[in-house]
């Protein structure tokens, strides 16, 4: 990800913390940027009182091979987010394929509008609620979960594509994540050191890998004030971006922030 598109993620995150704890801290400098030749946090924030935050950020992959599965994905089904064409009065749909059931090896661009046709033949015959189709082109099975839901009525549908992951063990992506950036924290010079967990993709639960690693591993033996999570898989398509806290209260602090509106009414 792009610096300039870190720094964003860093900004919401401080807009959202300052909105739940009262604060007025703001980004006084990026560390990693001044010293390129010694491993810095990414920023080092102040309040109005002169206390310092230490944040360090780090995109964490939803599943094993996020990033290469996001290629073929994008290729294939990205262009089908959102097509008037699939999309029907009163009702949202979604269309949602388990993560690596893309082949390599064979044309993706065929593959794309063969599943667009296959779509627009299946899509407006099935009713509301969950459908499982497959969809068979040649040495191509891919399994696609359907799910429509009525909208609002008399307003535009709109049809989305996802992916869905089956399980499995994501410990080796979070293991990696605190062996990178726990030390860059643990020597910042900063009164409270906050990590920040970034999970991009809509499949996956980065929320639960941590916190499963936690609770069966023998816990790192230095940890950060506070550990959080961020949600960002629609921070372009519709400028939300959900925050909580994973450490040391898991999800007892959370807000969304909605194109620069932030909401922390929770139960």
């Amino acid at each position: 990800m792009e610096r300039g598109a870190d720094n964003r993620v860093i900004g919401i995150w401080l807009e959202c913390y300052n909105s739940l704890k009262g604060t007025d801290f703001r980004v006084d400098s990026h560390p990693d940027e001044q010293d390129r030749n010694t491993a810095s946090i990414d920023a080092l924030c102040k309040d109005s009182s002169g206390q310092t935050l230490g944040l360090e950020h780090t995109r964490v992959e939803a599943f094993p091979g996020e990033m290469t599965d996001n290629a073929r994905f994008m290729d294939v089904l990205g262009n089908l987010e959102k097509d008037p064409d699939l999309a029907e009065v009163g009702i949202q749909t979604s269309a949602s394929i388990e993560v690596g059931s893309i082949p390599s090896g064979i044309s993706w661009r065929t593959l794309n509008a063969d599943l667009a046709a296959f779509f627009r033949h299946h899509v407006f015959r099935l009713g509301i609620g969950l459908h499982t189709l497959e969809f068979v082109r040649g040495s191509v099975c891919i399994t696609v979960i359907i799910s429509r839901r009525r909208h609002i009525p008399d307003q535009p549908g709109s049809f989305l594509v996802a992916r869905h992951w089956p399980g499995g063990s994501n410990e080796v992506t979070v293991q990696k994540a605190f062996d990178e950036k726990l030390p860059k924290l643990k020597a910042a010079k900063a009164e409270r050191k906050i990590l920040l967990l970034e999970q991009n993709s809509v499949a996956g639960s980065v929320q639960s890998d941590v916190a499963n690693f936690l609770a069966s591993h023998e816990i790192p033996p230095w940890l950060p004030d506070e550990i959080w999570m961020l949600w960002t898989g629609a921070i372009e398509t519709e400028q939300y971006v959900h925050v909580a806290q994973l450490y040391p209260d898991i999800s007892t602090c959370k807000a969304d922030w909605n194109d620069g509106h932030i909401s922390t009414n929770y139960p």
